[in-house]
C-alpha cells in the first residue's frame, strides 16, 4: 500500500474533514495543490496498473454527502497516470463508518463481507490501483482487495491519501 500524507498531520486532517465531511471544495483543492506541489512523486509502479477504480461509499453516504471523496482522489490520480477510472466495487450494506469506530473494533471487523464486485469481466487478469482516502488499520482496503482477487483480479495496489490515525 501506499500513501502520501500522515493522518496525524494536523493540516492534513483538517483538510481532509472539511472537504469529506462538510463537502468544502476548498480543501479538496488545497490537497490537490499539496500533493502536485513537486515533493510528493507518483511511484513508477503506478504506471504499470491497467485501470483505476476506488473504495465505493454506501448509497446512503453518498446520498448524505453528494460526492465519494475517494472516486474523487481516484479520478485526480487517473488523470495524473493518464489511466482510466473504473468502479468495480459496490458496498453491500451499510455499516458505522470506519472513523466512527474504536481501533480494535475497526480491526475486528468480521461480518459479512460488505463489498462485491460488480463486474467481474472488467476485472479478470487486470492490475488495479484501488483508492481511498484515509488508511487507518488496513481492514477496508483489504476487504475490498480480496473481493477484487478472489473475482479474478490479477494484483491490486492499494494507495490512501493519508495513513496513520488522527492521534
Amino acid at each position: 500500500s501506499y500513501s502520501v500524507f500522515a493522518y496525524s498531520d494536523p493540516v492534513v486532517r483538517m483538510l481532509l474533514q472539511a472537504w469529506k465531511y462538510h463537502g468544502d471544495v476548498s480543501a479538496w483543492e488545497h490537497i490537490q495543490h499539496l500533493f502536485t506541489r513537486g515533493d510528493v512523486a507518483i511511484p513508477e509502479v503506478f504506471q504499470d496498473v491497467d485501470f483505476v477504480s476506488f473504495v465505493p461509499l454506501s448509497k446512503q453516504k453518498y446520498a448524505e454527502r453528494g460526492f465519494n471523496q475517494a472516486e474523487d482522489i481516484a479520478k485526480y490520480i487517473a488523470a495524473q497516470i493518464k489511466k482510466e477510472v473504473i468502479p468495480t466495487l459496490q458496498r453491500r450494506h451499510v455499516r458505522k463508518a470506519q472513523a466512527e469506530k474504536e481501533k480494535q473494533a475497526r480491526i475486528d471487523v468480521v461480518d459479512i463481507q460488505p463489498f462485491f464486485v460488480s463486474s467481474p469481466v472488467i476485472i479478470e487478469a487486470k492490475t488495479i490501483f484501488l483508492v481511498d482516502d484515509v488508511w487507518t488499520t488496513g481492514s477496508t482496503a483489504e476487504a475490498c482487495a480480496n473481493m477484487l482477487k478472489d473475482n479474478g483480479a490479477l494484483r491490486v495496489i492499494v494507495f490512501a491519501l493519508a495513513h496513520g490515525s488522527a492521534s
